[in-house]
């Protein structure tokens, strides 16, 4: 039963759950926190559990949203953050908190898709991209009109990162969307400036239908590089095996730095606001120079990911997996 958010802190509702579930991305700077905290003050008072499935905890931008977040975190029953820098701003906004780190729990899902679908192959000529615009969540101190104008300039940064190379040896480019809401934030759009930005030898594939995850991961599985932008985008390629390279959008202490320097894989992350700085850039050439060996150290952390994530849930939750496919 689907129920809009701004109805769900509502008493009537929340008595006939057995628990609440905030689950992924992250506890962070929205207007939505209000509605959030309310449905777990309400749980609490019912003595429903409540539980915290593996979130990230910011941007957070204003003391209020950062009362809120802390509240939510303060009041779980159980649950788990993806990551140490989440646990860490935890600790400073509800120091009583005890959720575990564990890491985001799609790379358990797309890991065990991996695996029936045979692996990735790694022969196929096709870049693909999941890549995004920048928001003012993660470039608060920028003004709207330049925050378009330094889009439009990535878009076209991000082509050099691979339009030679893709040009020179045939590559096909596939531009996948994983975020395309009627409200706005639609990866196609942003996909269109790349797109355009492309020499028109290179064979481009825009997918500007709707995609459902199975599709999204058939076309990615199919890729033998991709350039990651969305969190998720780095999410997909980890536990699929695919050679990326990471553009870091969230900033120092945010998600997707974390994530890469989780994996020891900084160095092939670019910090967006240096893009445009780039003059040169090799990485595609050296990630598929030794594309065999990045997807076997992709592959070996994203397990290591995923045995985290069993443990996690039976500590966190008491259950045997040993008892259930997973």
């Amino acid at each position: 039963k689907w129920i809009d958010i701004e109805d769900a802190p509502n008493i009537d509702i929340i008595s006939e759950c057995d628990a609440v579930i905030m689950g992924g991305g992250p506890l962070m700077e929205t207007s939505y926190m209000q509605e959030v905290c309310s449905i777990f003050q309400i749980a609490n008072k019912l003595r429903k559990n409540r539980i915290v499935f593996g979130c990230g905890v910011g941007p957070i931008h204003t003391d209020s949203i950062g009362v809120l977040i802390g509240e939510v975190l303060r009041l779980s029953t159980a649950g788990f953050l993806r990551d140490q820098a989440s646990f860490d701003l935890m600790k400073k906004l509800a120091p009583s908190a005890r959720l575990s780190v564990a890491c985001d729990p799609a790379i358990g899902f797309v890991r065990r898709w991996s695996k029936r679908h045979n692996e990735h192959k790694l022969e196929s000529n096709s870049v693909a991209l999941l890549v995004r615009a920048n928001t003012s969540e993660f470039a608060p101190h920028v003004s709207k009109k330049e925050l378009a104008n330094k889009n439009r300039i990535s878009a076209k940064v991000i082509c050099s990162l691979f339009s030679d190379f893709a040009e020179k040896h045939k590559y096909k480019v596939a531009l996948l969307q994983m975020n395309a809401p009627y409200v706005g934030g639609d990866d196609r759009v942003f996909n269109r400036l790349i797109g355009y930005s492309l020499p028109k030898s290179i064979s481009v594939n825009y997918h500007r239908e709707y995609l459902s995850l199975e599709e999204l991961m058939s076309y990615l599985n199919n890729a033998s590089i991709s350039i990651a932008m969305r969190y998720h985008g780095h999410i997909f390629s980890i536990a699929m095996g695919i050679p990326f390279v990471s553009i870091d959008y969230t900033g120092k202490e945010g998600k997707v730095s974390s994530l890469v320097n989780r994996i020891n894989y900084s160095k092939n992350s670019i910090i967006w606001d240096e893009l445009n700085s780039l003059k040169v850039n090799t990485l595609v050439e050296n990630i598929i120079k030794n594309k065999e060996a990045v997807s076997n150290k992709l592959l070996k952390q994203a397990d290591k990911l995923v045995d985290l994530l069993k443990l996690t849930y039976e500590n966190e939750f008491n259950i045997n997996l040993q008892k259930t496919k997973y």
